[in-house]
């Protein structure tokens, strides 16, 4: 049996509907899915940024609904990459949110 430690952040999110979340909770969730499926990662300034935009885009119960989809439906792959915040970016969303919304009706 192997023991996954919880951050106080994901057990926060957890005890509330994605609907619920706010901005800090999808940037965080998709922080952590990133880590997750393909480990570490080189520090970015720009992520926090483009995930709030992200969020502002779609809104957030939205942008939560997208974010699940990519890691728990899709796995944390896209078209056979890795999902990283960059796809989250707004030159990706007729790519990568856009469909993801699409598919999830």
């Amino acid at each position: 049996m192997s023991v996954t430690p919880v951050t106080a952040a994901q057990a926060a999110r957890t005890a509330r509907p994605p609907g619920a979340w706010s901005a800090a909770d999808v940037g965080a969730y998709i922080t952590e899915e990133i880590l997750r499926a393909h480990g570490p990662q080189l520090p970015a300034r720009e992520a926090q940024a483009v995930l709030q935009a992200f969020c502002q885009r779609f809104t957030v119960p939205v942008a939560a609904r997208i974010a699940r989809a990519a890691f728990e439906i899709y796995g944390g792959m896209w078209r056979g990459a890795p999902i990283t915040w960059r796809r989250f970016g707004a030159t990706n969303d007729p790519f990568f949110a856009e469909p993801i919304l699409a598919a999830l009706g």
